[in-house]
């Protein structure tokens, strides 16, 4: 849930990651357990080292998939400045194209 909602709130290096953990971290601790605090920048580093990214893709999709209902054609909204038109032109495009109606 760390690295997740850090990307989406535009952080890209490790350190911004974490930065944007201690400063959410009561937020976190809602939806994850984070009884020994955040983990270490190299600790992050590591683990998405040894991810095998079909998996996560396979893994990811399953989960968006499970919060919406599977009946209709809701669109899923995760960068929804985006799609409201207030992104910056200028700036690179987010990889996640889709949009998120509602979130954890």
């Amino acid at each position: 849930m760390l690295t997740f909602s850090a990307v989406l709130c535009g952080c890209q290096e490790w350190d911004r990651i974490l930065m944007f953990g201690e400063h959410e971290i009561d937020w976190l601790k809602k939806h994850g357990s984070f009884s020994n605090g955040l983990p270490s920048k190299d600790t992050l580093r590591r683990f998405f080292m040894a991810l095998d990214p079909s998996s996560f893709e396979k893994c990811f999709r399953n989960w968006i998939d499970s919060l919406r209902d599977p009946s209709t054609l809701e669109v899923i909204a995760l960068d929804g400045k985006t799609i409201r038109g207030a992104k910056n032109s200028s700036a690179p495009q987010s990889i996640i194209r889709f949009a998120i109606k509602k979130f954890v």
